[in-house]
């Protein structure tokens, strides 16, 4: 299988699930940096002028767009056969929306991934309604995170018996080793400060779990556009000494915090913009570590959490019941244990990396030509 990974990211910055599908599946190819990506592995920017000038080629696309995407197939359709392409897999529903005719100039097969926004955001669907439908009909495959961006899928126009659950996978021998029971009264969350991981929904619950619990402490990994918002929110609650904010970590640091914790909190729900989760992957590392999860029935995290036994879930909102369940965990130890060896059991039998890397390069030699 001579496969060509696209993506919209620069190269270092695609994210590690990308990084650990180029590792594993190693393509000969690799076309990445924008929705109309650029560049390539195989001659930086491949295009022709006027196309190699990015501000040209940003004026061209923006005053000239059906000119610009015909030209810009061509070249890509080009590309694709001079490195001897047999299959494609293409990272979200705009990038493979917008590169859909390139293969289908070159004849070649192509898999599309959902992650998240791709799937629900309400303006990217509206933007892309006419496209998706055109790549649901020309895509050999189009996989998907999560048995709810499934169904979300289907409805918007995709074959059902194209759509394949490929969950995301954890190195689970990088996330080992806490020790629930020992652990301090604290409770952690990592990810980005977004309106869909909601973090006034976490800190109005984390608020009546510290009323309860006094020397309770909330660790927030991560950086966003809520989060000045979020601190602000936290001085007027008076929670300054118990809310702890680390900013951004890299991922050796993230691990220890993990480790030193009681329990994994997240309130996802969907954003007003439609914007929802996919499975998010920290939550899978979180149970990885040994941690409990308190989260929400929100997108694909009922498929990672199982409820009152790997942790607990609550509905979109319900601040709280998810307090209710932090002050479980903080004044359990023992349970906050429990349940976090049977999350780490259930990840490394369901959510193992290799073994989803392995399902989604099945998918891809069953397409290829």
């Amino acid at each position: 299988m001579n496969l060509c990974i696209v993506q919209p990211r620069e190269l270092n910055q695609r994210g590690s699930f990308i990084d650990y599908q180029i590792k594993f599946l190693s393509p000969v190819l690799e076309i990445y940096n924008g929705w109309y990506p650029s560049n390539s592995t195989s001659s930086n920017i491949f295009s022709k002028f006027p196309l190699t000038n990015l501000i040209l080629r940003g004026i061209i696309k923006r005053l000239f767009p059906l000119q610009f995407h015909k030209f810009y197939s061509r070249e890509v359709a080009i590309l694709l056969v001079k490195n001897k392409i047999s299959c494609g897999l293409i990272e979200y529903g705009p990038t493979a929306a917008n590169l859909t005719d390139a293969f289908k100039i070159a004849g070649i097969p192509f898999a599309v991934h959902f992650h998240g926004f791709d799937a629900y955001h309400y303006k990217t669907l509206k933007q892309y309604k006419k496209k998706y439908i055109s790549l649901f009909n020309l895509a050999s495959a189009v996989i998907v995170v999560s048995t709810d961006m499934r169904k979300q899928i289907v409805q918007l126009g995709a074959d059902e018996n194209k759509v394949f659950i490929n969950h995301y996978g954890v190195d689970t021998s990088k996330f080992e080793g806490s020790q629930v029971s020992k652990s301090e009264p604290n409770l952690i969350f990592v990810g980005r400060f977004t309106e869909k991981k909601s973090p006034s929904d976490l800190i109005n619950a984390f608020k009546i779990a510290q009323d309860t619990i006094k020397n309770a402490k909330l660790i927030l990994v991560g950086y966003g556009e809520l989060l000045d918002s979020t601190k602000k929110m936290v001085s007027q609650m008076n929670l300054n000494k118990n809310v702890i904010f680390t900013g951004p970590k890299q991922h050796i640091e993230i691990i220890e915090y993990l480790k030193h914790a009681r329990a994994f909190v997240q309130h996802s729900r969907r954003a007003k913009n439609g914007d929802s989760e996919g499975l998010p992957n920290t939550i899978l590392e979180a149970s990885s570590t040994g941690l409990p999860v308190i989260s929400t029935y929100h997108a694909g995290i009922p498929e990672a959490v199982i409820h009152g036994k790997t942790g607990f879930l609550v509905e979109e909102g319900d601040s709280k019941k998810m307090a209710e369940y932090m002050i479980q965990l903080l004044q359990d130890p023992a349970l906050a244990q429990e349940m976090g060896h049977a999350g780490q059991e259930y990840i490394t039998s369901n959510f193992n990396l290799n073994g989803q890397l392995a399902s989604l390069k099945k998918i891809l030699e069953s397409i290829s030509l």
